[in-house]
């Protein structure tokens, strides 16, 4: 396994060919595994790396804490219009795994089936500016199966859906299909409002409904998450993803938390997850 820590030393290792990283210690008989451990990296697509054609899992620390983004690709017509879009096709050879994908205009990630997707794990993505292609599959039939969880009825699109964290509670904003737009920042980290599947988002924690109530309608609060996907403004105490979820389903962007904290202390975060649940129904993902 080969670590980067910053962009200068992911280039480093991008600039080789594989058989060229005998030179880091890398064994070449096996696959080639790159760890992302920083927060922000960019993939060249016209690297030697990638075009030598080995077989490479870049790793990051999360989905939630390492974004990538692709630059050089390819442009071709979208499978999905006649838009000329950036495309990043190497996805037999190349995965990914605890990683969120960015882009700063649409990116196709073209995948042949969903064999070759199977092995990207805990992938977040912006869906703002990022589309998944498939041969055999338009791109909501196949985000569907990607994100697949059958919640019977027990979440509705629009709902402010609450996963207990331990000592502290993550919020979301469910629109469907087994999938939320969150912000992806925790405690003492930075973060991006983004799509998250609901395996993902609540992993083996309990979650539940919040109660309060709503000023908009479902499609309205599912509209005001879509209008902030890819903001990189969190701030623990002024914009996490508890005011996030406010504002989509109130207006008013306000963390019972951070309130708590300011008069309890950190016991607060216990007071806060009693307030925040008043009762409702937990689940869990069976």
């Amino acid at each position: 396994m080969l670590t980067a820590t910053n962009q200068q030393q992911l280039n480093e290792y991008m600039k080789n060919g594989f058989f060229e990283l005998e030179q880091f210690g890398v064994d070449i008989t096996e696959n080639l595994v790159i760890h992302l451990n920083g927060r922000h990296f960019e993939i060249d697509a016209t690297s030697e790396l990638l075009i030598d054609g080995a077989e490479i899992i870049f790793k990051g620390n999360g989905a939630n804490f390492t974004t990538i983004k692709f630059i050089n690709c390819e442009q071709d017509t979208s499978r999905f219009g006649d838009t000329e879009v950036d495309v990043f096709e190497e996805t037999m050879m190349i995965s990914f795994e605890d990683v969120f994908i960015n882009a700063d205009r649409t990116l196709e990630i073209r995948f042949i089936d969903d064999e070759c997707l199977s092995n990207w794990k805990n992938i977040g993505l912006n869906t703002a500016h990022v589309l998944i292609a498939n041969e055999d599959q338009i791109h909501d039939e196949f985000m569907e199966w990607f994100n697949s969880y059958d919640v019977e009825g027990k979440l509705l699109p629009g709902d402010h859906v609450i996963v207990n964290r331990g000592y502290y509670t993550h919020h979301g904003i469910y629109i469907g299909n087994n999938k939320l737009i969150h912000y992806s920042g925790e405690p003492g980290t930075s973060g991006t409002i983004c799509e998250v599947s609901l395996k993902n988002f609540v992993k083996n924690n309990v979650f539940w409904v919040a109660p309060h109530q709503q000023s908009f309608t479902s499609t309205e609060i599912i509209e005001r998450a879509k209008s902030r996907l890819g903001e990189g403004d969190y701030n623990l105490i002024f914009n996490n993803c508890e005011h996030f979820c406010n504002w989509c389903c109130t207006g008013d962007a306000k963390s019972s938390q951070v309130k708590a904290v300011r008069i309890f202390g950190i016991h607060g975060l216990w007071i806060a997850q009693i307030y925040n649940r008043q009762g409702a129904q937990t689940y869990g993902l069976e």
